[in-house]
């Protein structure tokens, strides 16, 4: 229980940082749930999402606290991934890593469309406000193509970062994780 502590600060200040880049559709939100996935399973990284989102949204904007949905939903996906094998290589990594950004985006934009009108006051709104104009698609389209875009760039560096947290655990601690149990 204690290291989904450490997912929930980990989530919490890297989100801080990415923030003060002001970035587009960087968030760094995901990264301690990614890692609580992969060191204890699905349910616990259910946890340090849902508990990410709620303290964030406490501390820091009250805006982010129904986005704990697309933190669980990341954490369920990787967790169960990590306990079947699909992060042991770089091929079915790829695979889950292209579901997670699907994933992600689009109950991200499901939040963002229906509670939020399209707009959450984040630097990539400017995004959906041009692909509305430009392009005339619907709200829902113009959110989820402005996120996915982004998407991979801000996952790459949170699959980065926990991977070489992971890595740099002893051996016999890395056994004891889903991702280094042998099926």
């Amino acid at each position: 229980m204690s290291f989904v502590v450490v997912g929930i600060a980990l989530n919490i200040v890297a989100s801080r940082l990415a923030t003060l880049t002001g970035l587009p559709g960087i968030y760094m939100d995901l990264m301690g749930t990614f890692l609580t996935a992969l060191i204890l399973g699905p349910w616990w990284a259910a946890a340090t999402g849902f508990f990410t989102n709620i303290l964030n949204g406490i501390m820091f904007s009250p805006v982010g606290i129904p986005f704990a949905i697309v933190n669980v939903a990341f954490g369920l996906l990787t967790g169960y991934a990590a306990e079947h094998g699909w992060t042991k290589t770089w091929p079915k990594t790829a695979v889950v890593f292209i579901l997670s950004c699907l994933i992600v985006s689009f109950t991200a934009s499901i939040i963002v469309v229906f509670l939020f009108g399209g707009a959450t006051g984040a630097p990539q709104d400017i995004i959906v406000f041009a692909l509305l104009s430009a392009t005339g698609w619907g709200m829902f389209s113009s959110v989820f193509i402005a996120d996915i875009v982004g998407k991979p760039i801000d996952m790459i560096i949170e699959y980065a970062v926990a991977f070489a947290i992971l890595r740099a655990l002893p051996g016999e601690y890395r056994l004891k994780t889903p991702y280094g149990k042998k099926k």
